[in-house]
């Protein structure tokens, strides 16, 4: 995704959030009775704004709010859900509508905040593919196809070789405090997230890349802080071993 335009967002920001704030106000009615004319009017809210945003390139927000509509379809065919469901699209709701906040009013992009409201969205929506890496706002590389099975053996050499990567970069980074010097560190930790995808190290490795990729687009400073947070994660990539596979 490129850098956000704040200028050009300035035009769409007031019609998403009228938007927004309507879908969460109809569904927050349907909490005290129920009406499914509520429910497909907060779904025309929704696509609404997700068409304005696919335009406007603001990923991943399209995606979580196509996942919204989905969750939505599943209190009609099943009302018997309704009342947990609704709480959980509402949730999801009141999350989105606040990031869309701290982006338009305080130029805050942290779509990664959207993490639990858009797995608990994906059962009701019968997404089974849903994927926190479906929040990263930037290209990340996803196995393809049949995921490829390893050996323990195979693993280890290839978090060996990821971890050596990560290193050599951040050595560059200190010399010479260049931020490109960290593309391959950041690489090094996509890398880490494919291998660990669904164990319990899952999440620090997308913290991790977050972090990385905010030092590179020089959103963070090169101060002592950030310096010792790289060395911690140079060492969790030699101390941690694949847990809790799926």
């Amino acid at each position: 995704m490129p850098r956000i335009d704040f200028d050009a967002l300035s035009w769409i920001a007031d019609e998403i959030s009228r938007s927004l704030q309507a879908a969460r106000t109809l569904v927050a009615a349907c909490t005290t009775h129920f009406d499914p004319a509520n429910l497909r009017e907060a779904q025309t809210h929704l696509f609404a704004a997700k068409s304005v945003l696919e335009v406007a390139a603001i990923e991943p927000l399209p995606r979580f709010l196509a996942l919204l509509e989905k969750a939505i379809d599943t209190l009609f065919d099943a009302p018997d859900l309704s009342s947990a469901a609704l709480a959980t699209v509402e949730r999801a709701l009141v999350a989105v509508e606040n990031l869309w906040y701290e982006l338009t009013h305080h130029h805050r992009w942290q779509p990664l905040r959207l993490r639990d409201p858009y797995l608990a969205l994906a059962p009701l929506a019968k997404a089974a593919n849903a994927h926190p890496a479906d929040l990263w706002p930037f290209p990340l590389p996803k196995p393809g196809g049949t995921p490829q099975i390893r050996s323990p053996e195979a693993e280890q050499a290839a978090r060996t070789k990821l971890r050596h990567r990560f290193t050599q970069s951040l050595a560059r980074w200190l010399k010479t405090g260049d931020p490109v010097a960290l593309l391959p560190a950041r690489e090094a930790l996509v890398g880490r997230l494919v291998l660990d995808a669904g164990r319990d190290d899952e999440p620090l490795w997308i913290a991790a890349t977050a972090f990385v990729e905010a030092l590179i687009r020089k959103q963070l400073d090169r101060d002592p802080e950030s310096q010792r947070l790289l060395r911690l994660l140079q060492r969790a990539q030699k101390d941690r071993s694949p847990r809790n596979p799926v």
